[in-house]
């Protein structure tokens, strides 16, 4: 039986989460009130969600009247959002929610793994209110995107991971791999979470190799089932496992650079260049000496190492972020050369790097010989938190008012002009653009060619003759709509032979 000073503690760990995570929701639900924030991808998951409810599979529009297999995302983000529009709330409005519920369970499970960290309540209330009042935070949340649903699986599998390994219950395992697996179906890269798992369960201490290779067979076998059926699926109906090739791609500095950038800006909304690289490296190099001459002594060291292995916590968090940062790298190199770096494709480092800085500086401030610079830590959380606080409210006021994305291309729009909605549905377009296409006129189409791939960065081969194509079906009677073009897009139309029938609102259509 719990005792009372116990319970107490859990109450008010109860009650405090409640309020931080209701807050969140709150928060979110201002911020998207116009609706949440569109990207490209958005009309994947969207279009995506739209076709599994009404029985299509996991697809998008295709031209006039077709549809055509979606293989580039995962599917999980579309699945989440099938499921409540069954319910009754359409895709957008269920991406709306949907992350906004998620903005507060996030928050929730930032403090729960920073209390498992440093077995600290209040060191887990500080985590919790850091990714309340992060403005990075609350915009990756306001996108329809599958961000938030990936950080919330991650989070839960890695700490009942962290549960897990110490225990070595099979069943606990199985569910840590269960959420990872899911965390795997919602984002390609949640192959980094598998991994972090697999490593973990290999490195355990005080374990037998058969128990290992065991639980490793398990846990891998339950992680990846989802993903593989996902798979399977691709290759069936469209011949490609992610639509994704091979490709080498040099990486330059000025990439290298982007990462550091994006984290300056997580704490310092100002620009990020060569200068401010150069600072931020010896800044590191400045911390690691501290340490190392803190280290000097050897009980210092001991009460280090038992500090970073109190739980598996820190270990799990911090491995996984390194085998993410060294998978964005490989895609970038291998994959796909439009990758942005950015605080999306950030976030899911963002929040693990939170515990470990939150639960790494309450417990250095709390070792013996730290206590007279816990004042200074003290001030600098309280201006860190201040810093959030203002930034966040004019996030919140900006986003509450202004659109983003392709929200506010609708918005522009007014809904759509006449003259596009009067094209006959079984009219084929051909777009730059075709999430505007989709998200203003609810239409199918196709991509105009480019001369330029803009996942290789490589000149196409087939341009000419796809071009060819387009205008002998646009002679048939297809017609052309470009949105936002610039005259480099617009020349080789207009030099074709097209002429313009409509040029208003940045829409540009075009015809034989």
């Amino acid at each position: 039986m719990l005792s009372r000073s116990t319970r107490r503690a859990t109450l008010t760990a109860v009650i405090l989460w409640g309020i931080i995570g209701v807050a969140a929701l709150g928060l979110e639900l201002t911020a998207t009130r116009l609706g949440p924030a569109l990207h490209a991808d958005s009309a994947a998951y969207i279009g995506g969600a739209r076709s599994l409810a009404q029985g299509r599979g996991f697809s998008r529009l295709s031209g006039p009247t077709g549809v055509k297999p979606i293989t580039a995302h995962a599917p999980g983000f579309a699945l989440a959002l099938a499921g409540l529009q069954r319910l009754g709330l359409e895709a957008i409005a269920g991406a709306r929610i949907l992350n906004a519920l998620l903005f507060g369970l996030n928050c929730v499970m930032v403090g729960v793994a920073t209390k498992r960290v440093t077995s600290s309540l209040w060191a887990g209330i500080l985590g919790s209110l850091l990714m309340l009042t992060s403005p990075t935070m609350i915009g990756v949340h306001s996108w329809a995107l599958s961000e938030p649903l990936y950080i919330f699986l991650a989070l839960v599998g890695l700490w009942l991971l962290s549960v897990a390994l110490p225990s070595g219950k099979t069943g606990s395992l199985l569910v840590s791999a269960a959420a990872l697996g899911l965390g795997f179906l919602t984002r390609y890269v949640g192959g980094t979470l598998v991994a972090t798992g697999g490593l973990m369960i290999l490195v355990s201490a005080g374990r037998s190799w058969r128990w290992r290779i065991s639980r490793l067979v398990m846990f891998a076998a339950a992680s990846t089932m989802p993903i593989a059926i996902a798979l399977l699926r691709n290759w069936l109906v469209a011949g490609t496992l992610t639509n994704r090739s091979f490709v080498l791609h040099p990486i330059t500095l000025s990439l290298l650079k982007r990462p550091f950038g994006v984290v300056w800006n997580w704490l310092l909304p100002l620009q990020f260049g060569y200068g401010a690289l150069a600072f931020t490296v010896l800044g590191f190099v400045a911390v690691l000496v501290a340490v190392a001459v803190y280290l000097g002594r050897r009980e210092r060291r001991q009460r280090a190492i038992k500090m970073v292995t109190r739980t598996a916590l820190s270990s799990v968090l911090g491995l996984y972020i390194v085998i993410y940062g060294a998978a964005l790298l490989v895609s970038l190199a291998f994959f796909d050369a439009a990758i942005p770096i950015d605080d999306r494709t950030m976030s899911p480092i963002y929040v693990p790097l939170l515990v470990l800085l939150v639960g790494g500086g309450w417990s250095l401030f709390q070792a013996p010989g730290w206590e007279r610079w816990r004042p200074l830590g003290t001030l600098l959380v309280a201006a860190v938190l201040i810093s959030f606080g203002f930034r966040s409210a004019a996030l919140v006021k900006s986003l509450a008012t202004e659109p983003r994305g392709f929200a506010a291309l609708v918005a522009q729009q007014g809904g759509g002009l006449p003259e596009v909605e009067a094209i006959p549905s079984d009219t084929t377009i051909y777009t730059n653009n075709l999430e505007a296409l989709y998200f203003i006129y609810g239409r199918g189409g196709f991509h105009i060619p480019e001369p330029l791939d803009p996942v290789t960065f490589e000149i196409r081969s087939d341009y000419l003759p796809s071009m060819e194509r387009v205008l002998s079906n646009v002679d048939a009677g297809a017609v052309v709509v470009m949105f936002s073009a610039s005259p480099g897009e617009l020349e080789p139309l207009l030099t074709a032979g097209l002429s313009v029938d409509l040029d208003r609102g940045g829409v540009v259509v075009l015809s034989r």
